[in-house]
């Protein structure tokens, strides 16, 4: 746009200057990208849930430090001098601040990507797997039974120590997959 049709008008320009900038990032960016190998979508989809819900997360912390008149009204003050309207002019606007306006798109993003997650079936599929798990766990505990002489169909303390070490790999599932420290996730001894 030429300065004779709009082109100089400074919210033009500084659209114009925030649209340079991200292209800049976006090249950085591009320049440095290395492709993953073998990226899963769920866990793709998962990794950016995690990312954006930190974001919100800080980005909230933040605003409640900063007071909320400093994000959502604008102060500005114009000095005139000479004649009637000599004096200063005080006003205050309502406007959304940069922290505001990034916590409110960050959310927005949080829940689009949450809505996805719930329509492609991410937690089912994660459960799904998790079951798969521990199919395959039983079978391999069924076959080192059987490999010591143990028939866990007819041997009660075959089926008790197959039974609790099912337990402590679904409890295990369970606690690592909401941020519980490695050191509880160690396997009940007998005797200890």
């Amino acid at each position: 746009m030429c300065a004779k049709h709009g082109g100089s008008v400074k919210a033009i320009k500084a659209a114009g200057e925030r649209r340079y900038a991200v292209e800049q990032v976006r090249q950085a960016v591009d320049a440095f990208n290395v492709p993953l190998q073998h990226s899963d979508p769920a866990a793709t989809l998962q990794r950016e849930i995690d990312r954006t819900a930190g974001n919100v997360e800080a980005l909230n912390a933040i605003l409640a430090g900063r007071g909320i008149e400093k994000d959502l009204l604008r102060v500005t003050e114009e000095t005139k001098s000479g004649g009637l309207d000599a004096g200063t002019l005080r006003r205050v606007e309502a406007a959304i601040g940069p922290y505001v306006d990034l916590y409110l798109k960050e959310r927005d993003l949080l829940l689009r990507l949450t809505r996805t997650a719930l329509q492609v079936g991410l937690e089912q599929w994660r459960i799904h797997l998790q079951q798969r798990q521990l199919d395959l766990v039983e079978g391999a505990m069924l076959a080192m039974l059987q490999e010591l002489g143990h028939d866990a169909h007819e041997d009660p303390a075959g089926r008790a120590a197959m039974a609790t070490g099912l337990r402590w790999i679904a409890t295990a599932a369970r606690t690592q997959a909401i941020g519980k420290p490695e050191s509880l996730l160690k396997p009940p001894l007998k005797g200890r």
